[in-house]
């Protein structure tokens, strides 16, 4: 299924490429990466998800650019940013630590 995405994605891009004030196509390719991260969140895959959240917001952005007064795209971004924000954090790698035990003092007299 990832691959009907990344194939969809490209044409999409394409076009928005050719006609970067088409409003449209930078709505359909925000809707397809929020998708898409949905897709990849609910399989597990929360590190490609959060990327293409981060590739709608932009896409939904740049559409709002070009018609800031698209209620239902800023609906989407907003939904967008809390999805992206509800995405579990990856975890802090551990790091080996070198421990070393206090020295005993030794008493001079």
């Amino acid at each position: 299924r990832s691959t009907v995405f990344s194939v969809t994605a490209q044409a999409y891009i394409d076009f928005v490429n050719s006609y970067p004030t088409d409003f449209n196509g930078w709505v359909k390719l925000g809707d397809l990466m929020f998708d898409w991260a949905n897709y990849l969140s609910s399989s597990g895959n929360t590190q490609e998800a959060a990327q293409k959240f981060d590739a709608a917001s932009r896409y939904y952005n740049q559409a709002l650019s070009i018609n800031p007064h698209a209620e239902d795209v800023g609906v989407d971004f907003a939904w967008c940013q809390t999805r992206f924000r509800l995405l579990p954090k990856p975890k802090a790698e551990s790091k080996p630590r070198r421990v070393s035990a206090p020295k005993e003092k030794e008493t001079v007299r």
